[in-house]
């Protein structure tokens, strides 16, 4: 996985190993921000898909400051730092508290993976499974679903949720 989504990045003219962060800044700011916002959810994705070591690597740090710099939303810049730090759950609250708050259907597809992401990510902690994190998770998709049943990253990203669960028979439908 991380050789895929390095080769999806190089695919766009960028070996994030070789330039600096500021050059990486530079090139993608001239985009448009639907772009952005695709290049950011890669980026939250390919975090996602690293094996989680106490420390993150130099890659990983790279890869998480060039989101946060593209990323203009203070709440997703936050999310994605609880992700990093590794022990999301121990935020849990927290987290309720920005679901509760949150409108799925109204909010930024970017917003919206985010969160469900982070969720997710600290219904699966260590320690154990917290079932109520991860139902949450998959309410929020739900319901963004229903504003918006054609989006592609929400179904993608509900079909992961439902594989992970082992509902996979459900996830099938989402494909």
């Amino acid at each position: 996985v991380e050789q895929q989504h390095a080769e999806a990045f190089r695919a766009w003219g960028v070996d994030v190993d070789v330039p600096s962060l500021e050059e990486l800044v530079r090139r993608f700011r001239g985009q448009p921000q639907p772009v952005i916002d695709q290049l950011v959810a890669g980026l939250g994705n390919w975090d996602l898909d690293q094996k989680r070591p106490t420390e993150p690597d130099a890659r990983l740090r790279k890869l998480l400051e060039l989101a946060n710099a593209l990323d203009p939303d203070p709440s997703r810049v936050e999310l994605r730092r609880l992700r990093a730090e590794g022990k999301p759950e121990q935020k849990r609250e927290d987290l309720l508290k920005r679901a509760d708050t949150l409108d799925p259907a109204k909010e930024s597809v970017l917003t919206v993976v985010t969160l469900v992401d982070t969720l997710h990510q600290a219904a699966w902690p260590e320690a154990g499974f917290d079932a109520g994190l991860d139902r949450r998770a998959e309410q929020i998709l739900r319901k963004a679903l229903t504003e918006r049943p054609g989006e592609v990253v929400l179904l993608a990203k509900l079909c992961q949720l439902l594989k992970r669960q082992q509902r996979l028979d459900e996830a099938a439908g989402f494909y």
